[in-house]
């Protein structure tokens, strides 16, 4: 055919790109059945590994990319938005052992806010950090108490209350994951005590305070008793 016109200038030649269902049979014993563009893996499609892992949903030139579920060997899955191969976006991703999140992924971990359930019925919902709580969130516990504050690396740390189920309610800062620094503890029928925390234990002066008057002092090392003083004094 001549490619040229009545000028003698060519004409561009235009690509012709083809688009069709077909399989592929890999050497280590996959299998894709899907769409194909140019030759490439591209639309919808299945791919089952030779773990027995499966991934359907949509490939751009062969790469997850879109909607999809991956199902692993244990039936665990995520199903939920691609990039590259990678979870990018909003995703739903449920564990062998009843565990589940939903909410962001970046570079295939959990960023961004989501919602942790797990098994046991416990419950964080809040911010994440390459997979792990941080930054602020509430935390349902097993026993009914509840946590509403910072986190950092999956632990309470930052200022933060905790309300346990028998009515008591702490305020103050934590750190990784312990009560550390300056904070009250609420009982009901009692008062609030004020004081200090260190790594989880009460240390130092605490005051008892009733009805805007302080109506019993005592002294904490590390979490033991040490000695009762006086309301007016400063022990």
């Amino acid at each position: 055919m001549d490619l040229c016109n009545l000028s003698g200038k060519c004409r561009d030649i235009v690509k012709i790109q083809r688009e069709y269902k077909g399989v592929i049979l890999y050497s280590d014993g996959s299998i894709f059945e899907g769409h194909f563009f140019d030759g490439m893996i591209n639309g919808y499609g299945r791919k089952i590994f030779s773990s027995l892992e499966v991934y359907e949903g949509y490939f751009i030139n062969g790469l997850a990319n879109g909607k999809g579920k991956y199902i692993y060997s244990d039936n665990s899955y995520y199903e939920g938005d691609w990039k590259d191969d990678i979870q990018e976006g909003y995703g739903i991703e449920v564990w062998k052992n009843g565990d589940e999140y939903k909410g962001l992924y970046k570079n295939g971990m959990k960023n961004g806010k989501g919602v942790y359930i797990w098994r046991n019925g416990a419950k964080y919902e809040g911010e994440f950090v390459d997979g792990k709580q941080e930054g602020k969130g509430v935390c349902l516990y097993e026993n009914g108490d509840r946590y509403i504050g910072c986190w950092m690396n999956g632990k309470k740390h930052g200022r933060g209350v905790v309300i346990h189920n028998d009515g008591k309610k702490f305020e103050g800062v934590f750190e990784n994951g312990k009560k550390h620094g300056k904070g009250k503890l609420t009982i009901p029928n009692e008062g609030v005590w004020k004081g200090k925390w260190v790594n989880g234990k009460e240390n130092g002066i605490f005051e008892l305070i009733l009805n805007d008057k302080v109506v019993k002092r005592v002294k904490w090392n590390h979490g033991v008793l040490f000695e009762e003083l006086d309301a007016g004094t400063g022990g």
